[in-house]
């Protein structure tokens, strides 16, 4: 549901997962009206211009059991909530020129309706408006619902689809409007087409869930003993520990301070408990153990539901949230609960390149590795305005700083090795982003630097 957190690619820090831009235009029409407590915002007048920031990506990753949707849409703008957990395939024909939703008190974007576009942490639940040159059907498929597990509004005006049985505790506590299927509102008296958003005002943030039936901790996988470490050796690097930066020692890449400690068991705990299915843990414990594990003297202990007191858990990692992709690196996990948010990964099939891929970056980040192209010897031609430019749209809008902490600021190591394109703690480099035009997609996998740094920084 719809929560104070910013899509699953607007929610990254240090330790997450790059995003896109999406250049649009909203027609002109007049100012959007005021969003006050009388009635909610008026629409833009209609959408004439967006393109895809993913590359027109729409992968269809249903399976048979997916529920398949029809939805007839009129020219102009409709009403849309998305009445799966997540949607897994979109037939959208030309006259579907784009859809917008509202968040952090505007508008935002126009963007292409494409699972890529839909899927963003919790962005299944967000209510949208699509609009369309001309009458149409939609056809989705998705995960049919099971009962929303949590809801969130932000103060002010929020574009929400929430779960049926919070809908009565709801009205009387907050003003609800109904949106109809031409994106018309009226009052709700708590009995609203659940197939449609709602317009929900709130004067704070409100934040509620329904309980998780979670059973007793349960010790998923027997560890494995870890193979001999590398004797491979890499050239001195030219940086060194704790190099200042700005009369301030920034984190750096494998520094010993981000370190666990070499042969360390480390406990991890999945947070969901029953939440997330049984497969999706086994699937990504696989990744750690294969990945990780086996090329380190680490060992992972893995434990799902409420914590035992009497356990001290280094990793805790949540599914059921809408932080994004990311993870706090190294120690610096033990004083976060959770401190690794996989936003709705357990929708994605577990033998699925995105699935694998977020699995094993963000299991690299806690074991203390950052990105690489902050790696000191790194050699991407750069074409930072251009950078600078797209990650300031949606649906990342970062700031010039925010953007050069995240992909230009280089961190010092004392296991820096030469710069490594296969390395799955890099970052997508679009060909706009560089001035020889040359490009670099999303690794699924880690390289054979990635594994050899882990050799060495976990003999």
């Amino acid at each position: 549901m719809k929560t104070t957190w910013k899509w699953a690619l607007m929610a990254l820090f240090v330790s997450g997962c790059g995003g896109g831009s999406s250049p649009t235009s909203f027609s002109t029409g007049g100012p959007l009206p005021n969003g006050g407590v009388g009635l909610p915002p008026g629409l833009p007048a209609r959408i004439s211009a967006v393109s895809d920031p993913f590359g027109g990506d729409n992968e269809d990753v249903s399976s048979p059991g997916d529920a398949t949707f029809r939805v007839n849409l009129r020219a102009g703008w409709n009403a849309l909530a998305f009445q799966v957990d997540f949607v897994t395939q979109i037939q959208a024909g030309p006259e579907v020129i784009g859809f917008t939703t509202y968040e952090d008190g505007e508008y935002l974007p126009a963007e292409p309706l494409t699972t890529d576009t839909v899927n963003r942490g919790e962005g299944t639940s967000l209510g949208y408006f699509v609009f369309c040159s001309a009458p149409t059907t939609l056809v989705y498929r998705g995960t049919p619902q099971v009962g929303g597990d949590f809801a969130g509004l932000e103060p002010g005006w929020n574009l929400v689809a929430p779960p049926v049985e919070h809908l009565a505790d709801l009205v009387g506590s907050v003003q609800v409007f109904e949106v109809s299927n031409t994106a018309e509102t009226e009052s709700s008296d708590g009995e609203a087409d659940m197939s449609l958003p709602l317009w929900v005002y709130s004067p704070v943030e409100l934040v509620w869930k329904k309980p998780v039936p979670v059973g007793p901790n349960q010790k998923l996988v027997v560890t494995s003993h870890a193979p001999a470490p590398s004797t491979k050796d890499y050239p001195d690097s030219h940086y060194v520990c704790d190099e200042p930066v700005e009369d301030e020692v920034r984190p750096l890449a494998f520094y010993r301070g981000l370190r666990w400690q070499p042969g360390q068991t480390l406990n991890v705990l999945f947070v969901d408990g029953e939440g997330v299915p049984e497969n999706v843990y086994d699937a990504a414990i696989q990744l750690v153990q294969d990945t990780w594990q086996a090329n380190s003297s680490l060992t992972f202990h893995f434990e799902k539901g409420e914590p035992d007191p009497n356990v001290t858990y280094h990793i805790t990692v949540a599914f059921l949230v809408d932080k994004g992709y990311n993870s706090h690196v190294g120690p610096n996990s033990q004083r976060y609960k959770p401190s690794m948010n996989l936003s709705r990964l357990h929708k994605w099939p577990t033998d699925s390149r995105n699935f694998r891929r977020v699995v094993v970056h963000e299991f690299g980040h806690a074991i203390g590795m950052m990105h690489e192209h902050q790696n000191p010897n790194v050699t991407i031609p750069w074409n930072r305005e251009q950078v600078y430019a797209d990650m300031a749209k949606s649906p990342t809008f970062w700031t010039r700083e925010r953007t050069f902490n995240n992909y230009f600021r280089l961190l010092a190591s004392d296991l820096a090795s030469p710069f490594d394109v296969l390395s799955v703690m890099l970052y997508e480099v679009r060909a706009s982003w560089t001035t020889d035009g040359s490009s670099i997609g999303y690794n699924r996998d880690a390289s054979p630097n990635d594994l050899e740094w882990v050799r060495r920084a976990y003999p």
